[in-house]
């Protein structure tokens, strides 16, 4: 049976968010700089592309505000043949795909410049909600 767009078999809505996370400096790493932030309980971790970071890349910001919520772009372009659409990778928002449901989070990935790029959502985000297929990933300076 095939899946519609946006909804499950049950006819349950994905989730949509928008969620707002504050996270706090980790560490630093070649691609990424790792930040800290909550769901509930829950320690999120976040590895953020470097491109994303406000300001210098060699002076990552202490504190960031991170916006999560769910895609509204269609996967495919319009028509019969309609091709996958390319994920959006942009230095203000990024978009990641789902690929793997993990035991506490759900896997999303991007890939940029070359380099492959991973987001593990705490499943205490989505609630009971459907994880959505693809997430937007915005990056704000507290």
């Amino acid at each position: 049976m095939s899946r519609k767009i946006g909804l499950t078999a049950e006819g349950e809505r994905e989730w949509e968010g928008p969620a707002i996370i504050d996270f706090t400096l980790y560490s630093t790493h070649t691609q990424t700089v790792r930040y800290r932030g909550y769901v509930g309980h829950r320690a999120f971790d976040l590895y953020v592309p470097r491109f994303m970071l406000p300001g210098t890349k060699e002076d990552p910001p202490d504190e960031l505000m991170v916006v999560l919520d769910r895609s509204a772009r269609s996967v495919r372009t319009a028509g019969l043949r309609g091709e996958w659409r390319p994920l959006v990778a942009e230095s203000d928002v990024c978009e990641y795909e789902f690929s793997e449901t993990k035991v506490n989070s759900k896997r999303y990935e991007m890939s940029c410049r070359g380099e492959s790029f991973s987001l593990y959502v705490p499943n205490t985000l989505f609630g009971d909600q459907p994880h959505p297929r693809r997430l937007f990933l915005r990056v704000c300076s507290k």
